[in-house]
């Protein structure tokens, strides 16, 4: 979210949709999925470099956080686009 939290909570922002901000929406499944993982594509070493750099910076925000192989249900394949200006674009594709 662009605003810190203390910004929702100043404009009257519900508890329902601060605690999505603070604690993520929550996923309730019937039954535990089935795990299953895809691989990634083949990367050039600028888009590995581009990819690595993403994550380090989710990582430090805590956007994402790290967990085992064993602990993982869906691993879904990673992408990396270029645009306009040679940007690039991490990817999660589902």
């Amino acid at each position: 979210m662009k605003f810190p939290l203390q910004q929702w909570i100043a404009i009257n922002t519900s508890p329902h949709v601060l605690s999505w901000i603070s604690e993520g929406f929550p996923l309730h499944f019937w039954t535990t999925p089935t795990k299953y993982d895809y691989p990634n594509r083949t990367f050039t070493r600028i888009q590995e470099t581009f990819l690595d750099q993403e994550i380090c910076e989710l990582l430090q925000c805590g956007s994402i956080q790290e967990v085992s192989y064993k602990e993982a249900h869906c691993i879904l394949p990673l992408s990396v686009v270029q645009k306009k200006g040679k940007k690039f674009c991490m990817v999660l594709d589902s």
